[in-house]
């Protein structure tokens, strides 16, 4: 017999088999319909944890980036895509019931916001329950202490608290919240085209022209992303939702000045032709679910 005429026979059993096992639920529900039911009802639960299994599977080449733009209100809450989340505002990911599978953030101080909401029991348990089972934290070797600013970058709450209560205290508290916290070491560089197969985030040099607190350095293009080709290199389409929203504040943010967003359109068109290059040599796509972001440009 040839391959495919095994495989039409193959399916001629299946068929006849399927008909067997209808009867054989035909014949529990009508002798046992109770306990039949409690049964299929498992058996329904676990083919849902299949297909959402599945959908991974057919996706595993693709990751959305969340970011803490006004267009993340549109985010489509059954997204097959893995996501990463690169926002501390966790209180929204509550309200709208949507667990990312990883998150990672650069300025130390944005974890500030969860461990506070977490100290002040502001999340519920099953939030928090969903967090330590699904949510993986992301992290750098330098963002753990004052090494961060030997790395030309700085926040405002200075070097000594991070040497101190941010290392000692916040940190690890932020890392018992998660399924699983994976420290990437990293090297700086000024340039895309380097190999990110080698396990080692090669982040862009802070140069002196942009400071997190005074002239706000493009995070997306020189950290974000090269964060991604490093941890997921099997990843060849991106998507994005919530970055490059500089025509409004972020979203559910007290602050609502957009001033600084100039400099961040500077910061990302001085790097833009690197990324460019290195997308079209990598063969990468980059699809930006919120149209009007500035990084459409890609």
């Amino acid at each position: 017999m040839t391959d495919l005429e095994i495989i039409d026979e193959i399916q001629k059993v299946r068929n006849k088999n399927n008909v067997n096992w209808m009867d054989i639920l035909k014949i529990a529900f009508t002798y046992a319909p109770e306990e039949t039911r409690k049964i299929f009802k498992r058996i329904t639960n676990d083919d849902n944890v299949i297909n959402e299994l599945s959908k991974k599977l057919a996706h595993n080449n693709s990751i959305l980036l969340i970011g803490p733009g006004e267009s993340v209100k549109d985010l489509d809450l059954n997204t097959p895509h893995l996501t990463l989340a690169f926002s501390g505002n966790f209180r929204t990911f509550q309200d709208v019931n949507f667990i990312p599978n990883y998150y990672s953030f650069l300025d130390p101080n944005t974890l500030t916001y969860l461990y506070n909401d977490y100290k002040q029991e502001k999340f519920s348990s099953g939030f928090l329950k969903d967090l330590k089972e699904k949510t993986v934290l992301i992290y750098n070797d330098f963002q753990i202490n004052g090494t961060f600013y030997n790395y030309g970058f700085t926040t405002s709450r200075g070097k000594e608290w991070m040497d101190n209560e941010f290392k000692n205290e916040i940190f690890p508290s932020i890392k018992s919240l998660f399924k699983e916290s994976i420290q990437i070491n990293s090297v700086l560089t000024n340039d895309y085209l380097i190999d990110y197969q080698e396990e080692i985030l090669k982040i862009f040099k802070h140069d002196q022209k942009h400071t997190i607190i005074k002239d706000p350095d493009d995070k997306f293009s020189k950290f974000l992303l090269p964060l991604i080709f490093c941890c997921f290199p099997n990843v060849n389409n991106i998507y994005s939702i919530g970055f490059g929203d500089f025509e409004s504040p972020r979203y559910n943010c007290s602050i609502k000045d957009t001033n600084d967003y100039k400099l961040y359109k500077e910061s990302f068109d001085e790097i833009k032709p690197k990324l460019s290059n290195y997308l079209i040599q990598t063969r990468k796509k980059i699809t930006f679910l919120n149209p009007q972001s500035y990084f459409n440009q890609l």
